[in-house]
């Protein structure tokens, strides 16, 4: 595989790299050498990426080419490694774990496919004779072993799919509620939402802290889409966009006959619950005193409240047998309701018949996949002790392992009891493993045995850190530092765990769309011919195209600017509630187009001055903003100008203007479907 990636990549010379790129060929020779230089074991490198990385149409491609560079430069599983994936909200990362996403269920379980009961479930996606155990016989300074083996985690995933649907209808045997769950039929994603949408397939829309209207690409599509509804619920803190797109400018409202539904509800920092970051930490928080203003709600208290409804109105079995465990309380006061979402998660041994609930499971090693374990979310079992918790003092909390709900622990780093010296377990490289709780079972870094010598010799290598003034774990007659990934001796397993090999995949090709290794495509509006060296096809041709979006024609004169879009740190998203909030409005008043001193130049655009940018899709006004910041790019022997563009405004809230979103393009990533809203080709002129 390494020969066959070799290949691949052989024209990519840095002068072709940097034709296609517009990068200057001795910066990229820089970075090249410092960041490869991060190969020896006592270095390290991470790579943090956002959605300039992921809105492409080869937005996976450029994330499995990170995961293949870190591999290479075994900076997996390493103090300071990895790749971090930064979240555009706090709670993004606890959103994923529990499927929000259409293609998962909690867990990153796999969504079931028509036909199939569990037994034909299981034996397609966790089943224990998919794992890889090649025997390698191998001398290590001339003493002889063997190599360990593949742990193939997944295949635990029987346990973990049962427990689920046990959690979820606890009086049913498992095999029969898991035919209550949805079938995966096709694609779910919010760029097929609303394409069905605007084909008049879908009726009903509940839309729960979320502003389509402006989030999403081409939104002057999305809004008109909304008009095909019977009715749209929106759960919001104001009146957004979406709630309000029978408002839009140009829109009559006499002709749109949804009914629309606002209510209105809490903010986050109003809510009891926990909140997950990019490190998937799990922290606790806590709304003491909290009065919500008018009819407000939380939305667990929303939630609960249209629970109670369905299981009043709706008699067939999926519906009957749910378990809803916050429908004895009307409000949210307290902890407690978020607490018995929180423990379902967590796990508990539960009569397989009557589904009377047992002692919470230790963690997810205590999950059985016979009906007698539930758990909502197998990532989670272990953030829950047996015992209680001192809520009268929330900074102080308890020795090690924690008690009751460890997401509510705020110890220093590494500092047990509260006292003034570091736990000698730990290694001080800022593991944080008393703060909050981190899944699966407080691990703080996957992989991490890759960060120790996997086999056994005369020196005694097996758990050895690589870099013992950094380690991450080592082995001295137990493990010391983080949680192992897997909790056998040294040399038992190899280290990425979750792969049935037991090793890190250069080759790709059973896990994404597109081809095993990743390649350069150009996006669907590229601002350049498509180099030859590359191949026939100029764009991904897995890409998902929708049936009447419209698109530039490729180097058409017309849009001869190439833009981007991105955020800005004093307005959140769309801007539903910075928007709303004067002192933000001060700071960032109105949207605007940056673009370089050079393209204001030739244009003869002065800064502050008003322009319409236009796309295939729509046409906004907005300020240019002239900076230093932008740059014209030299691509294939000709010049490319680029320009930025801000989408968190739109037509309500106290400061209003066009979104940027009304010109990006409505196309989707083969893999994920997410919008390639980084690339795209405008027109801009004075107005």
């Amino acid at each position: 595989m390494f020969q066959k990636l070799k290949t691949q990549f052989d024209e990519y010379t840095i002068a072709n790299v940097c034709s296609i790129t517009g990068t200057d060929p001795d910066v990229y020779e820089q970075i090249c050498q410092a960041f490869c230089g991060s190969y020896p074991d006592d270095k390290s490198a991470t790579i943090m990426y956002a959605m300039g990385t992921t809105q492409h149409t080869v937005g996976t491609q450029n994330i499995r080419a990170y995961a293949i560079l870190q591999l290479l430069l075994g900076n997996m599983g390493v103090a300071g490694g990895g790749i971090n994936a930064l979240r555009g909200q706090d709670n993004v990362q606890g959103a994923t774990d529990h499927a929000v996403l259409h293609h998962i269920l909690p867990g990153y379980l796999k969504v079931p496919t028509p036909g199939q009961d569990l037994a034909a479930y299981n034996a397609a996606n966790y089943n224990a004779t998919q794992a890889v155990n090649p025997v390698h016989d191998y001398t290590v300074q001339g003493v002889s072993g063997v190599d360990p083996a593949s742990a193939h985690w997944w295949q635990n995933g029987t346990k973990y799919i049962a427990s689920l649907v046990k959690a979820w209808w606890p009086t049913v045997d498992h095999n029969v509620s898991f035919d209550y769950l949805s079938k995966k039929t096709g694609d779910h994603s919010i760029l097929s939402m609303f394409h069905a949408m605007g084909e008049g397939e879908i009726q009903g829309f509940i839309c729960c802290g979320e502003n389509p209207a402006v989030s999403d690409p081409d939104a002057g599509h999305v809004r008109h889409a909304l008009e095909n509804l019977d009715w749209m619920v929106c759960i919001d803190p104001f009146e957004s966009e979406t709630a309000a797109f029978w408002k839009r400018p140009g829109a009559v409202s006499g002709d749109i006959n949804t009914t629309v539904y606002l209510l209105p509800c809490a903010v986050g920092i109003e809510k009891f619950g926990s909140r997950s970051n990019s490190s998937r930490w799990a922290q606790w928080h806590w709304a003491d005193n909290v009065s919500l203003p008018g009819e407000a709600k939380t939305d667990l208290e929303i939630i609960t409240l249209l629970g109670q409804a369905l299981k009043g109105t709706i008699t067939d079995d999926p519906v009957a047998d749910l378990s809803w465990p916050c429908l004895n309380y009307a409000g949210q006061t307290e902890d407690a309701p978020a607490e018995l979402v929180a423990k379902e998660m967590r796990g508990y041994y539960i009569d397989p018949v009557t589904g009377v609930t047992g002692n919470l499971v230790t963690n997810f090693a205590g999950l059985q996949n016979n009906g007698t374990t539930a758990c909502g979310n197998w990532l989670c079992s272990g953030s829950f002790g047996t015992d209680g918790f001192d809520s009268a003092n929330k900074a102080v909390v308890w020795p090690f392992g924690g008690v009751g709900n460890r997401m509510k622990r705020r110890y220093a780093p590494d500092v047990p009891n509260g006292g003034p010296a570091a736990d000698p377990q730990y290694p001080g490289i800022g593991l944080y493993s008393y703060w909050s709780w981190c899944w699966p079972i407080n691990r703080r870094v996957v992989y991490n045995r890759a960060a120790t010598y996997q086999n056994d010799g005369d020196a005694g290598l097996a758990g050895d850190p690589l870099a013992p003034s950094k380690y991450v774990i080592r082995w001295d007659g137990g493990w010391k530092g983080d949680v192992p990934d897997h909790g056998g001796n040294p040399g038992a397993v190899y280290p990425f765990i979750m792969t049935k090999e037991g090793h890190g995949h250069l080759f790709g090709g059973w896990t994404v769309a597109e081809g095993p290794f990743p390649w350069h495509y150009e996006p669907a509006e590229s601002p350049i011919p498509y180099p030859s060296w590359l191949g026939a096809y100029r764009m991904n041709p897995t890409v998902h195209f929708y049936p009447g979006s419209l698109f530039a024609q490729h180097l058409d004169p017309e849009f001869d600017v190439f833009a981007t879009t991105y955020r800005l740190t004093e307005h959140y998203h769309t801007g539903t509630m910075t928007r709303n909030t004067p002192r933000l409005n001060e700071l960032q008043p109105e949207p605007f187009v940056e673009m370089s001193e050079e393209f204001a130049g030739e244009r003869g655009i002065a800064n502050g001055e008003l322009v319409t940018v236009s796309s295939a899709r729509g046409s906004i006004q907005v300020k240019a903003c002239v900076t230093k910041r932008f740059k014209p790019f030299t691509i294939e022997g000709q010049t490319v100008h680029q320009v930025g563009i801000i989408r968190h405004w739109g037509y309500q809230g106290l400061s209003k203007g066009d979104s940027g979103n009304i010109l990006t393009p409505y196309i989707g990533d083969a893999n994920t479907r997410i919008p390639e809203s980084k690339a795209f080709r405008v027109k801009i002129e004075k107005v």
